[in-house]
């Protein structure tokens, strides 16, 4: 398992969020393959039956799908089934996602009908939910330079950053994210 993470910015997750992952408090969006399956028509016959059983076990009640610039294809090119995606919004991490599957080839045509322009090409079904995870506490939690920011990169959480903190493992801090990061609106002020 691998962790990777994405800076979004408050705009485009404002814009975006809502289109393929939901909206909060917590009504996630949720995909069936149906949907979008005449935009992977380009895709090779054995990735498309891959991608039917990973939907049909992974996820029959649908998925979240979220696209990245073809910018991110070096960062992501062993992202797998089973790795998660977090999203930062600013200063908060808003969303994490467990990777059903990493599309393989760039699908311009799906990026362009789901965001109505074609720069998010790298295709990741996912399942999660929105979190509250403060910027600063990861850079704390990782050993991060306080200086550190993302400025809408893309990037991979390093197995030596991961052993050194205090989860010591992958699935230890996706469990600490899923189970006390949560979004929960209640807890925010007015």
């Amino acid at each position: 398992m691998a962790i990777y993470y994405q800076h979004i910015g408050e705009r485009l997750a404002e814009r975006d969020f809502p289109r393929t992952l939901g909206t909060l408090p917590a009504a996630m969006h949720e995909f069936l393959l149906a949907d979008i399956e005449t935009y992977l028509d380009h895709l090779d016959i054995a990735e498309l039956e891959d991608i039917r059983s990973k939907h049909n076990h992974l996820s029959p009640r649908g998925f979240q799908i979220w696209g990245l610039p073809s910018g991110a294809e070096r960062v992501l090119s062993e992202m797998c089934t089973g790795d998660y995606l977090m999203l930062l919004e600013s200063i908060d991490f808003r969303y994490c996602g467990k990777v059903i599957h990493r599309v393989t080839e760039f699908c311009w045509e799906l990026s362009r009908h789901l965001w109505g322009e074609q720069r998010f090409p790298i295709i990741v079904f996912l399942q999660g939910k929105f979190i509250q995870y403060d910027w600063l506490e990861f850079v704390a939690d990782f050993q991060f330079n306080q200086k550190y920011h993302m400025r809408g990169n893309t990037m991979k959480l390093a197995q030596s950053r991961i052993e050194q903190s205090k989860y010591m493992t992958e699935n230890a801090f996706i469990s600490h994210i899923w189970n006390t990061k949560e979004f929960r609106p209640f807890l925010l002020s007015d």
